[in-house]
């Protein structure tokens, strides 16, 4: 799934969902920290209620163990490993 960046979104609600699809599944916190900046972009087109509901429709996907990982901080990780 990619969002093309160079035109506008036909339908912005469905362009920001599907920036948060690439948010929550990108390979690398950099890939979904860009899918993020474009999901907040998009959303300065949607109302609150429009937020919310592709918020909760996305909730739905499941998180890889790397997408976890990435957004680990050290303290965590130092919590992880004295368990």
């Amino acid at each position: 799934m990619t969002i093309n960046v160079l035109e506008d979104p036909k339908n912005p609600y469905e362009a920001f969902k599907k920036a948060l699809v690439l948010h929550i599944t990108a390979p690398t916190i950099e890939d979904s920290n860009e899918a993020l900046y474009l999901a907040e972009s998009f959303s300065e087109n949607l109302t609150e209620e429009e937020i919310l509901k592709a918020k909760n429709e996305v909730d739905i996907y499941p998180v890889s163990y790397t997408h976890l990982r990435a957004h680990e901080t050290l303290r965590y990780l130092v919590c992880r490993l004295l368990l």
